[in-house]
């Protein structure tokens, strides 16, 4: 994100730990997981009702799980992807739409982004801009209001993350009839992601 490492809070919500005050932060990223929206579990239905009460004053980046849960709390429908596992470097293109996007409107077109995934959101919420997707996943990335975004892939991930994580699922993928070998070959890094993370944060900044 390019910035010191000293102005950011970690809080554990799987822990229990409790949630800050949104008006104290100049942003807020969610970040992935590896339990499901879908399976509503405590400390994630106390996030969303955090977030159902903070509004959207403060700038939000939703990553992965976390686009989902912003996607889940607007009125969006997450669930199984149809298309099933997403995993490795992929590439999403933009929306039209997403040309005038504060976050997106400085990046290519085409994105060359790290995802592992299973859910989606099937459906964006009614006020929600879609801003990218790919085949496998039409609503990769989404904007609500000005200032709360989603993307379900992981800008913060690089090659030799995304190869851990197929590595680490190598006998689930192939069962799903995926190549691991040919996934883990195929991963190549990107600067979009961080690109996107360091816009994130000017914006975060600006307001």
């Amino acid at each position: 994100m390019g910035v010191d490492r000293d102005t950011l809070d970690i809080v554990d919500v799987v822990a229990d730990e409790p949630l800050p005050s949104m008006e104290s932060y100049t942003g807020v990223i969610l970040t992935g997981s590896a339990a499901m929206v879908t399976d509503h579990l405590p400390w994630s239905e106390r996030v969303a009702g955090w977030l159902k009460e903070s509004g959207d004053k403060t700038p939000i980046l939703g990553i992965c799980y976390g686009h989902q849960l912003l996607g889940d709390v607007y009125g969006g429908t997450v669930g199984q992807n149809p298309s099933g596992r997403e995993i490795g470097t992929i590439t999403v293109e933009r929306t039209s739409e997403a040309k005038d996007d504060p976050l997106f409107g400085g990046l290519p077109s085409s994105l060359v982004m790290q995802a592992t995934h299973m859910e989606s959101l099937i459906t964006l919420p009614e006020n929600a801009v879609r801003l990218a997707g790919n085949r496998h996943d039409p609503n990769q990335a989404f904007r609500i209001g000005e200032s709360i975004w989603g993307v379900q892939f992981h800008p913060e991930m690089n090659a030799d993350i995304i190869s851990e994580y197929i590595v680490a699922r190598r006998e689930a993928i192939a069962a799903e009839g995926l190549d691991p070998k040919a996934l883990v070959e195929a991963a190549s890094d990107s600067q979009h992601g961080a690109g996107l993370l360091a816009r994130f944060a000017q914006i975060a900044a600006s307001r």
